[in-house]
C-alpha cells in the first residue's frame, strides 16, 4: 500500500481575490508552534485541530475549482507540515497552477 501523505486543513475558500495574484484557491493548514503576537488566526494554533486531508483529493479539489489561477497556502504555519508541503505543491504546478 502507498503511504499519501496528508494536511490538517483548518479551512478551504475556493475562490478568492486578495490572497495573491488573481483568483486563488485558498487553503489554511491547521497548526502553527511560532504564536506571533497579534496572530489573527489563533484558533489554528493547536495541531490537533481542523480535518485531515490527502494532498492527492486536496490538490485534485483545488485544481478543479473554477477560474481559479492558483493556490495559495496560509496558517496555521505551512511550513510546519513540510513533509507533505513539497509533494502537493508540485501536483499543483503540474496541474498548471500557480502557488
Amino acid at each position: 500500500m502507498i503511504d499519501i501523505p496528508t494536511f490538517r486543513v483548518a479551512e478551504l475558500l475556493e475562490s478568492c481575490s486578495i490572497y495573491g495574484p488573481g483568483d486563488r484557491f485558498v487553503i489554511w493548514l491547521q497548526g502553527c508552534t511560532l504564536r506571533c503576537p497579534g496572530c489573527w488566526n489563533q484558533e489554528m494554533w493547536p495541531a490537533e485541530g481542523g480535518q485531515v486531508w490527502r494532498i492527492d483529493d486536496l490538490a485534485q479539489l483545488a485544481l478543479s475549482a473554477k477560474g481559479s489561477d492558483g493556490v495559495t497556502l496560509m496558517g496555521g504555519e505551512p511550513l510546519e507540515q513540510a513533509d507533505a508541503l513539497a509533494p502537493f505543491l508540485d501536483l499543483i504546478r503540474a496541474g498548471g497552477k500557480s502557488v
